[in-house]
């Protein structure tokens, strides 16, 4: 059954609803946990490089190696960028199943298959790095051209003239243009997954062509839709989120009815297993950054022998805070997804879902 589209803000109003669907939490936590590996190998192994002691960085962080760290080489620089970048087009690729799902649930196939999201989206890797590329190449050249009239510069006498002269035409007209690029670039991390997603063919071209169309002709709209998806998606979480903390004290007390107190014990074994100190971890059970309108684990952590049960109870817990944050961005990439639907008709007088 096809559903129906008001093709106004109403049909970005319902994507924390849309976004809450297992299929769709699925893919997403699936690839952020790919992004959250790629992170942690090709970071620890930046900071063996720059000579760090792993112990004492992977006792502060564990598995949350986020803080900015001074790689005093360019080895380790590398291998720290190509970890972000690999971590950043896992995401993308999360988003784009998302989409995916959604589309297909616009058009009506309401059963499309999480594995065959997947599947797609690993045969759309090409599309969208070369996308991403494509944009990163042109910023580059901008750069590269700069270098060279830099170059230009040290020419003696006409030189300081020559940079003067150029400074507002055609300099400052072409650098105006270039931060609007990077701009574009920026934007393109969350909407051109849903920009491929629609699309049914490969094509890197026509995917930068409309995520520059997007924003360009519809800016404010799609500001708006992002803005609503990125806060409705904080609070559904929460939400979520406070949901899940007390299914599990639920689970945690009534078990240990009949189990006894040594459910209990491994329960808090297996919390301070986990980094629940940690940035991110209060980012995720907390409504908003900031607001103190949310809860904590720490209180339930208790250090002391650990039962080989503890580690998997604490792999459970730990997949489990994974899908808060899967249906966080899973939210965010359904309202892409809506509202690029939405802005190809305000902009193209243009219904994809009614094609065939």
């Amino acid at each position: 059954m096809k559903r129906k589209l008001h093709y106004n803000f109403i049909d970005v109003l319902w994507s924390p609803a849309r976004a809450f669907s297992a299929k769709k939490i699925l893919v997403m936590t699936f690839y952020l946990l790919i992004a959250l590996l790629i992170f942690d190998i090709f970071t620890y192994f930046a900071l063996i490089v720059n000579g760090e002691n792993l112990k004492t960085v992977f006792d502060a962080y564990d598995f949350f190696p986020f803080y900015k760290y001074n790689y005093g080489n360019i080895t380790s620089q590398i291998i720290f960028v190509v970890g972000v970048f690999g971590s950043i087009l896992s995401i993308m690729l999360g988003f784009f199943s998302v989409s995916l799902l959604e589309f297909e649930a616009l058009k009506g196939d309401l059963f499309y298959s999480p594995f065959r999201a997947l599947k797609i989206s690993v045969s759309r890797i090409k599309q969208i790095v070369l996308a991403e590329l494509g944009i990163i190449s042109f910023i580059l050249f901008i750069v590269f051209l700069y270098i060279i009239f830099g170059l230009i510069s040290r020419i003696p006498i006409i030189g300081d003239w020559l940079f003067t002269l150029a400074f507002i035409i055609p300099n400052f007209l072409i650098s105006i243009i270039t931060v609007f690029v990077l701009l574009i670039f920026v934007i393109s991390l969350i909407l051109l997954p849903a920009v491929a997603a629609v699309q049914e063919k490969d094509d890197s071209f026509q995917a930068i062509l409309e995520t520059f169309s997007t924003i360009i002709r519809q800016p404010f709209r799609w500001l708006g839709y992002t803005a609503y998806g990125i806060v409705a998606g904080k609070f559904f979480s929460y939400v979520y989120a406070y949901f899940c903390y007390r299914a599990i004290q639920f689970t945690i007390l009534t078990s240990s009815i009949g189990g006894g107190a040594k459910i209990k014990e491994l329960a808090k074994s297996a919390v301070s297993l986990l980094p629940y100190n940690s940035d991110v971890v209060d980012f995720t059970l907390h409504a908003f950054p900031g607001f103190g309108w949310g809860f904590s684990l720490s209180k339930y952590a208790v250090f002391g022998s650990f039962a080989p049960a503890a580690y998997l109870l604490a792999l459970m817990i730990f997949l489990i805070f994974a899908t808060i944050l899967g249906y966080f961005l899973s939210t965010i990439a359904t309202s892409q997804t809506r509202g690029y639907v939405l802005i190809r008709y305000f902009k193209d007088g243009y219904k994809i879902p009614e094609e065939k």
